[in-house]
C-alpha cells in the first residue's frame, strides 16, 4: 500500500498536477473567503466565511486528483501490470485513496494562515474552528473515496472528472425535505431526510456541535465507495 500511494504522491508533483490543483484551491478559497462570504462584514469568530464553501470548492478540486487513479492505469493497460504484482487489490486502493486524501489534506492545511492572521484581529471561537477543520476532513475523506470510485469506471481522465463533479454535487445537493411536505410531520420521515442530508451534517460541524451521527454518515460514504470500488476492480480483474 505504500508503495502505491508513495508512487500515485510522486506522480502528482512530476506531472505538475499538484501545483496547479494547489493554486487553484487557494485561489478559489481565499476568493471565496474575503468576497463571497463576506469575510469582513459579518460574525466571523468560527471563521464560518473560511469553510461554508469548502464543499463547493472540493467538487471541482478532489475529482481532479482522482481522475486518473484508475482512469489512466485503464487507458494504458498499466493494470493488468498491478494485478501481476504480490499486492492486494484493497491495498492498491487503499494506497490510491490515500495519496488523493494526503495531498487534500495538505492543501486544506495551507489555509492556517488565515487562521492565525484572523486571530489577531478577534477572538475566536476555537472549538468551530477545530470541528470545522475535522468537518472538512471527513468531506475530504469521502469526496475522495467516491472519487476512486467513479475513476474506476473510466478509461478516459475527463470523462472521469466529469463523473466525479457531478457525482459528488449530487451526494451535496440531496435533500428530501420535500418529503416532509408529503408524507405530513412524521418524525421517522424527517430524521431519515436529515440522515443522508450531507449540508446538515456538515453544517453541524461548522456550528461547533461535534456530532456522532455526521461521524457515521461520512464514515459509511467512505466505507461503502472503497468495498464498492474493491468489487468494480474485482470485477474487471475477472
Amino acid at each position: 500500500m505504500f508503495v502505491i500511494l508513495q508512487k500515485e504522491l510522486t506522480s502528482y508533483f512530476k506531472s505538475s498536477i499538484a501545483y496547479f490543483v494547489i493554486f487553484a484551491y487557494l485561489a478559489f478559497s481565499m476568493l471565496a473567503n474575503f468576497y463571497q462570504a463576506n469575510y469582513f462584514d459579518i460574525d466571523n469568530q468560527g471563521l464560518i466565511s473560511l469553510f461554508y464553501f469548502q464543499p463547493d470548492i472540493f467538487i471541482m478540486i478532489i475529482p481532479a486528483l482522482t481522475m486518473k487513479l484508475w482512469a489512466e492505469e485503464r487507458k494504458y493497460g498499466t493494470i493488468e501490470i498491478l494485478f501481476t504484482r504480490p499486492i492486494s487489490i484493497f491495498s492498491i486502493i487503499l494506497g490510491k485513496f490515500f495519496a488523493s486524501f494526503i495531498l487534500s489534506i495538505i492543501m486544506l492545511a495551507m489555509t492556517f494562515p488565515v487562521v492565525i492572521s484572523t486571530s489577531k484581529l478577534i477572538t475566536l471561537d476555537y472549538n468551530m474552528v477545530y470541528n470545522s477543520y475535522l468537518a472538512s476532513g471527513f468531506m475530504i475523506a469521502a469526496f475522495c473515496a467516491l472519487g476512486c470510485l467513479v475513476s474506476s469506471f473510466c478509461k478516459n481522465p475527463v470523462i472521469a472528472y466529469i463523473l466525479s463533479v457531478l457525482t459528488l454535487w449530487i451526494i451535496k445537493s440531496i435533500n428530501l425535505d420535500f418529503l416532509i411536505k408529503i408524507w405530513g410531520n412524521s418524525e421517522f420521515v424527517e430524521q431519515t431526510s436529515l440522515s443522508i442530508n450531507f449540508g446538515y451534517h456538515y453544517n453541524n460541524f461548522l456550528h461547533g456541535q461535534f456530532s456522532l451521527t455526521g461521524v457515521i454518515y461520512f464514515m459509511l460514504i467512505i466505507i461503502f465507495s472503497l468495498w464498492l470500488n474493491v468489487v468494480a476492480i474485482e470485477y474487471k480483474k475477472d
